[in-house]
């Protein structure tokens, strides 16, 4: 019984230190807002591999001119064991840069993940090196032109109701911090080189539904060469996530 106590006392205080972090960071001094959504299924058709299906919706809702992207990902995951988990797929995505340039863009990518702490554990801690080939077309003048990047991404998950992330009927709080490096200077893109900070909590229902909300802090600076800071958003992200197959060996 007392055991239970101290679990809601410390469920109540890190939902609320996370409610509080996402609701003050809205209030930053960011030029724009943005409203992202996603919807992606995930298949498991080997114990070692996944399949997804990513579709996402982005658009500007105030502080410059119309901004809005369409996109779509297919992608594979192997995971050799425990530790690392290997990824790769393409997006596709065109995007209403400004009301007088859009773009179309073909995004080949492989990365891999490092699971640092387990998700079976009371924390979840893991970072992310992706690789992107980016082709991009402008469709205003039909120009196209080719870029190259990495992202770098942090991500800590911290179960609030269960003892581990693995677990049904869970809300768990997320953090995230991921920096994006181009190495070419020709993409003509609104939001180019960026340095992105996430704050969110999730619900998992059972191991085939699991619904996110974060609030993103987004720096970021265009191809011009100008301050990185120059371009600051605040950014909600609503994500929802559905797993075709069963539970995996070994989850609850």
């Amino acid at each position: 019984m007392l055991k239970q106590y101290q679990l809601n006392n410390r469920s109540k205080f890190i939902s609320i230190l996370t409610l509080i972090c996402i609701f003050y960071s809205l209030n930053a001094l960011g030029q724009d807002y943005q409203q992202w959504t996603r919807a992606d299924v995930r298949y498991n058709f080997k114990s070692s591999w996944m399949a997804q299906m990513e579709a996402r919706y982005n658009h500007l809702i105030s502080g410059g001119p119309i901004w809005r992207e369409f996109g779509i990902q297919p992608s594979i995951e192997y995971f050799p064991d425990n530790n690392f988990d290997l990824f790769g797929g393409i997006l596709f995505t065109f995007t209403e840069q400004t009301e007088d340039s859009n773009s179309e863009e073909l995004r080949p990518f492989l990365g891999v993940r490092w699971n640092i702490i387990k998700p079976e554990r009371r924390v979840y801690l893991r970072t992310q090196l992706k690789y992107e080939s980016r082709f991009f077309k402008d469709v205003s003048d039909n120009t196209t032109s080719k870029s190259n990047r990495i992202r770098l991404r942090l991500d800590l998950t911290v179960p609030i109701t269960q003892k581990s992330y693995n677990m049904d009927k869970d809300l768990y709080s997320m953090l995230r911090i991921e920096y994006f490096q181009n190495f070419d200077e020709d993409v003509k893109e609104r939001f180019w080189n960026r340095g992105r900070v996430y704050a969110g909590l999730g619900y998992r229902f059972d191991y085939n539904w699991r619904l996110e909300f974060s609030y993103i802090y987004q720096a970021s600076r265009d191809q011009s060469g100008e301050r990185f800071d120059s371009n600051q958003s605040n950014i909600t992200y609503l994500r929802l996530k559905y797993y075709i197959s069963k539970k995996k060996k070994g989850e609850e």
